[in-house]
């Protein structure tokens, strides 16, 4: 072993990609290598900020490594080692036993705010504002500038949490990453979000009561009527694998022009409905 990662502090960081492609242990190539770049960004910025509490935006002012082990079978799903290079022995010592979570707490928070997850936003803030302060930071001005500074951070990673997302609708229904106790997944509609060139709003799952009146069954872009509030041609995102099945709930339902209830998460712009992601049906 070198000399430079004995002096590291190294946690991991577990990353694993779901559904479509990955299901049968593949993945796009480029949308990989895209994802790479942007995790690798994201992970070495939130792991410096949770050793140093200062931003970086460049990656020759961070003494960090993010290496990655080889992809194991089940979906698609690797490790990425974080090596805090030069660690001070404070570092690796107690306070360093914190610096994972607080930097899974980072990475997360990146996620949500660029996803426009507000509740979320609200209690990871809150979580890392408790580790702000049992790192030794108890002035309320300091605290308030150090998650000015992460929100700063977030948004100016929206890029890289882009680049992160790329196979999420593509060859992969979700990622999620987790670092501990600390994990968060990005489903289709919070990726949707990320991508957004204008600032979008994911809302809470919950259920709807649809009309369908167009549905194209190889992308599972629809068109429906909400039944409750009778607007008609809103625009939906069946996410759903079912959808790809011949005579599927979906399409039985359109059919017989019978209403159906779905559960689905909105995607809002300004507060109003852009589009509805649909996971599952109840027929």
């Amino acid at each position: 072993m070198s000399d430079e990662s004995e002096r590291a502090l190294t946690f991991p960081v577990e990353v694993r990609f779901d559904g479509r492609d990955t299901d049968r242990h593949l993945i796009d190539m480029d949308e990989l290598s895209r994802s790479l770049k942007g995790l690798s960004r994201i992970i070495s910025a939130a792991s410096h900020f949770a050793s140093t509490h200062e931003a970086a935006h460049h990656r020759d002012a961070m003494d960090v490594r993010v290496l990655v082990e080889e992809a194991r079978a089940g979906c698609y799903s690797f490790t990425a080692i974080v090596q805090l290079v030069e660690a001070s022995p404070l570092l690796t010592g107690v306070l360093g036993t914190a610096i994972p979570s607080v930097a899974g707490t980072i990475i997360s928070y990146i996620f949500v705010r660029n996803s426009g997850k507000k509740e979320e936003m609200k209690h990871l803030r809150a979580i890392a504002e408790e580790a702000i302060r049992q790192a030794g930071n108890r002035d309320d001005r300091i605290v308030e500038r150090m998650l000015a500074t992460i929100d700063r951070l977030a948004d100016s990673l929206r890029p890289a949490a882009r680049d992160a997302v790329a196979p999420v609708g593509g060859s992969a229904g979700q990622i999620s990453i987790a670092v501990g106790a600390a994990k968060m997944e990005v489903g289709i509609p919070e990726a949707e979000a990320i991508r957004a060139e204008t600032p979008q709003e994911v809302g809470s799952e919950s259920s709807y009561t649809i009309l369908l009146t167009e549905l194209d069954m190889t992308t599972g872009s629809c068109r429906y009527t909400d039944i409750k509030s009778g607007v008609a041609r809103l625009k939906g995102q069946i996410t759903d694998p079912a959808v790809h099945i011949p005579m599927n709930a979906y399409v039985s339902a359109m059919a017989s022009q019978r209403p159906l209830v779905v559960r689905a998460k909105p995607t809002l712009r300004q507060g109003v409905l852009d589009r509805l992601f649909i996971s599952d049906a109840r027929d």
